[in-house]
């Protein structure tokens, strides 16, 4: 079974962690927040699920290691036209 998760909002994690939808998202040290994210998956075990199912879904689809090599072939290729130039 996949489970959601708390994620702090810094950097490219909440792009990453839609909230409510692949987990729940916080502000970096209200531990307050973090706690109330905790007894929200805790009460809301189905939705749990889902948003850990749907966690899964996105990495298969979004962030595969195929999807991952030609988003990076790109990149060099921008990269080498514009030297070429």
């Amino acid at each position: 079974m996949r489970q959601a998760s708390d994620r702090v909002q810094i950097g490219g994690i909440p792009e990453l962690v839609k909230d409510k939808i692949r987990g729940l998202i916080f502000e970096p040290g209200n531990a307050d927040e973090l706690a109330s994210s905790i007894k929200y998956l805790l009460d809301n075990p189905e939705l749990k699920k889902d948003m850990g199912l749907n966690a899964k879904k996105f990495l298969q689809v979004e962030m595969n290691s195929e999807r991952h090599y030609v988003q990076l072939m790109n990149v060099y290729k921008k990269v080498l036209g514009a030297y070429r130039r």
